[in-house]
């Protein structure tokens, strides 16, 4: 339940900025991102219902490629319109942001806050380990399940491995910091990614970026 409340939370808030929604838009008193979220959800519900183990798998890896060939076309764009590294470390200093205590991986030092620390600590000491979903849980099990055989489960939970955890981030992570430099300072960091979709992508590979969604 909790997974499935942060993915549709998420889909409200990419919602809300691509489409240029907010609160005082509704429909029969509903605000129109909510349905559009609601019917999203129900669309999914009918057509992996409907296709089986198959169509989860198949649609997976649809939508794995397409938001990956979006995510890093919009990480190099977004690279580029800051003219690079050196760009993006002008326009933070710009807006106020700490260049040094924002790309640190480990956050321990005189720039970053005892808080800082004890949540990377905690990260890399506790929650990789306690976290309920740390063995993949049902939603991984689904996919080994339905494998052609155990090599096949073996090798795609390598590559899913691999793939989420050591690829996947960094065009998120590059988008998120050009989103720092680019726009500045908001009131809710998970905003940058859409925001940044809106001003650097071109038609074509924002609808891609959407369809993805």
């Amino acid at each position: 339940v909790l997974v499935i409340a942060w993915v549709m939370k998420a889909m409200h808030k990419v919602s809300e900025v691509v489409f240029g929604l907010n609160d005082t838009m509704t429909i029969a008193s509903i605000p129109v991102s909510v349905i559009i979220v609601l019917g999203l959800f129900l669309l999914a519900v009918l057509y992996t219902s409907t296709a089986g183990l198959f169509g989860v798998i198949a649609t997976d890896l649809l939508q794995f490629l397409l938001a990956m060939t979006a995510s890093v076309a919009l990480a190099i764009l977004s690279w580029k319109h800051l003219e690079g590294r050196d760009g993006i470390i002008q326009r933070f200093t710009e807006h106020g942001f700490d260049w040094s205590s924002t790309t640190t991986l480990i956050p321990v030092g005189a720039q970053n806050t005892p808080q800082e620390t004890t949540e990377f600590l905690l990260l890399i000491g506790v929650v990789w380990w306690s976290a309920k979903n740390v063995d993949g849980g049902s939603y991984l099990a689904q996919r080994m399940l339905s494998s052609k055989d155990d090599r096949h489960a073996s090798w795609g939970y390598l590559w899913f491995a691999i793939a989420n955890l050591c690829i996947r981030p960094w065009p998120w992570i590059i988008v998120g910091l050009a989103g720092m430099a680019l726009i500045g300072p908001i009131d809710d960091p998970e905003l940058y990614y859409p925001m940044m979709m809106n001003e650097i992508l071109p038609p074509g590979l924002f609808g891609l970026m959407v369809a993805a969604f």
